[in-house]
């Protein structure tokens, strides 16, 4: 189960709130996605969830989560530094296996991800 309480983020830069109050309880085999337009931190709630440390350096955020026991994965939105290079000469039969404008959290046999 994962369960967020009155979370709120806040952009460090400007001050400007992204999120307020949010709440969330996903059970075992629930499905979500979150839908909205670009900067309005659907993919910094989803590192939020996989750890909070990615997101410190610009969003200030408070509020509580409980993750239980359940495992937690994650695939980033964009490659890693070095592996850009290798992506871009990569041959044109080799299918990429993630999608760069989306981030996706694997909870316990429940996916969740932002499109964008």
């Amino acid at each position: 189960m994962l369960q967020i309480n009155s979370l709120t983020f806040t952009h460090r830069k400007d001050l400007r709130v992204i999120l307020k109050d949010f709440n969330l309880v996903l059970n075992p085999g629930d499905k979500a996605v979150i839908i909205g337009e670009e900067g309005n931190g659907k993919s910094t709630l989803l590192k939020w969830i996989y750890d909070e440390s990615l997101i410190e350096d610009y969003i200030l955020s408070e509020g509580r989560k409980s993750v239980g026991t359940e495992r937690l994965a994650y695939l980033a939105q964009e490659l890693p530094a070095g592996e850009r290079s290798t992506a871009a000469s990569r041959p044109p039969h080799r299918k990429r296996i993630f999608y760069e404008t989306s981030y996706f959290l694997y909870l316990n046999g429940c996916m969740i991800g932002t499109i964008m």
